[in-house]
């Protein structure tokens, strides 16, 4: 994936990088990105204002976010974020990322198929290490 275009993250100083053929669309608090032609799912940023966001701990709150989800959920925390991947119910694939930004906690989530599982992680994870530094 080569980028060629940034998009900003509503609210933040936290910017996308994103190849020519993804596309973003925002409702509200919600930025969608994909791949209109070739893409098998959607990565999802939600982005929440919080006065005190640099005492939360981000795993603790990805577990309690995930915990109506699934209970096999594995979280691993990194410097600056938390990460989960796993099939739920219905054989979708998930991938769930929160990470703080300023007084802002953002959401990142990513969900496909199962037969797609991994398709696009190559994308997505270059997207995201452009967001997570």
């Amino acid at each position: 994936m080569i980028f060629n275009k940034a998009y900003r993250l509503t609210g933040t100083d936290l910017k996308l990088r994103l190849s020519r053929n993804w596309e973003v669309q925002e409702e509200g608090n919600v930025i969608s990105v994909f791949d209109p032609k070739n893409g098998l799912g959607a990565l999802q940023f939600s982005i929440y204002f919080v006065e005190a966001a640099v005492g939360i701990n981000v795993a603790n709150e990805l577990r309690d976010f995930l915990e109506d989800k699934t209970a096999d959920a594995e979280i691993t925390s990194f410097d600056n974020y938390a990460y989960s991947q796993f099939y739920d119910e219905e054989e979708t694939f998930w991938r769930y990322w929160i990470f703080r930004e300023g007084n802002h906690i953002i959401f990142a989530s990513y969900n496909c198929s199962s037969e797609d599982a991994g398709s696009e992680d190559g994308s997505i994870d270059k997207i995201m290490k452009s967001v997570l530094g």
